[in-house]
């Protein structure tokens, strides 16, 4: 189902929204500004994980529920703020340039989208980076006297409690966002969110872990390896959109047969979706029963054809 709000309310309507684009803005360009002026540390290593992330945002996916994810992405930057060695060596990259790195690679990853017209969903871009930049300034002050006691098991145990509760988060601001775009009820898009990303979440936080974890024993070897498991959720994700997304557009073309024969006006099924859709959104549904609704409204006139 169509869920995109028209531009005119996303400014004019939705508050919160606008503050998380202008915070994340603000971050980022505070970030970039802090970084310029005090100097990249190990510049070579920041251009690989930026490369790295620049590529998980070129191949973003879009999932049921019009949620874009990109998980290689995320886990490159947050393993980027996880880090504390390369090798034998320590890193000490600042949080600011952790969330600098993220920033360049979000936008060049971008960029190639934005050019054959295919605008990225800024809310989800932003509370990628919100989450990066939270994570980066939690984990980045201790990360020099990790990188002393080497890889143990409170550094592993504390990265994965930072990505949970990063997790959590996000969910519930992805879910205060939902709501606020469809105007329904906010219990409803806590469950619907914590459910629908709670593969994505874990598959982002083992990976971004376990390329941090190697990192620090094998150098970026580690980063070309150990992202093969996220690689092929990747896939595994893309082809579950592809397969919901052709059985809905399926649904739609079948619809579209009794406007053809002349039972119904053009576009009727369509606007009793969107009807349909708007009274169940301040109903309460949940976005299972929102998409067997729209089911039924665009098929609900396929009998006249008997």
């Amino acid at each position: 189902m169509q869920e995109r709000a028209p531009e005119h309310e996303d400014w004019t309507r939705r508050p919160l929204r606008t503050a998380l684009l202008a915070l994340v803005a603000a971050g980022s360009a505070g970030a970039l500004l802090w970084t310029a002026l005090t100097g990249v540390e190990e510049p070579a290593v920041a251009l690989v994980f930026c490369l790295f992330v620049a590529g998980g945002e070129l191949a973003r996916i879009t999932l049921p529920g019009d949620r874009e994810v990109a998980p290689v992405a995320a886990a490159g930057a947050i393993s980027y703020a996880f880090v504390v060695s390369l090798g034998e060596g320590p890193l000490e990259h600042s949080a600011a340039q952790v969330v600098a790195v993220a920033a360049i690679g979000v936008l060049m990853g971008e960029l190639p989208h934005v050019a054959v017209g295919r605008a990225p969903r800024s809310e989800d871009a932003a509370r990628r980076l919100l989450t990066v930049m939270l994570l980066a300034s939690t984990f980045r002050p201790m990360a020099e006297e990790l990188s002393l006691s080497g890889l143990s098991v409170t550094a592993t145990l504390l990265m994965l409690a930072l990505v949970s509760a990063a997790w959590l988060l996000d969910a519930c601001l992805a879910a205060l966002l939902r709501a606020e775009r469809l105007r329904t009820r906010l219990w409803v898009t806590v469950r619907d969110e914590v459910r629908a990303q709670s593969p994505v979440g874990g598959v982002i936080g083992a990976g971004a872990v376990l390329i941090a974890l190697a990192c620090s024993v094998s150098g970026l070897v580690g980063l070309l390896v150990f992202s093969a498991p996220l690689l092929v959720s990747h896939v595994a994700f893309r082809r579950y959109a592809e397969i919901r997304r052709t059985y809905l557009e399926t649904v739609r073309a079948l619809s579209r047969v009794t406007e053809v024969g002349g039972y119904v006006e053009n576009g009727h099924s369509r606007r009793v979706s969107r009807i349909a859709h708007a009274v169940a959104c301040e109903m309460g549904f949940s976005e299972a029963d929102l998409l067997s609704l729209e089911y039924a409204a665009l098929m609900h006139d396929i009998g006249q054809l008997s």
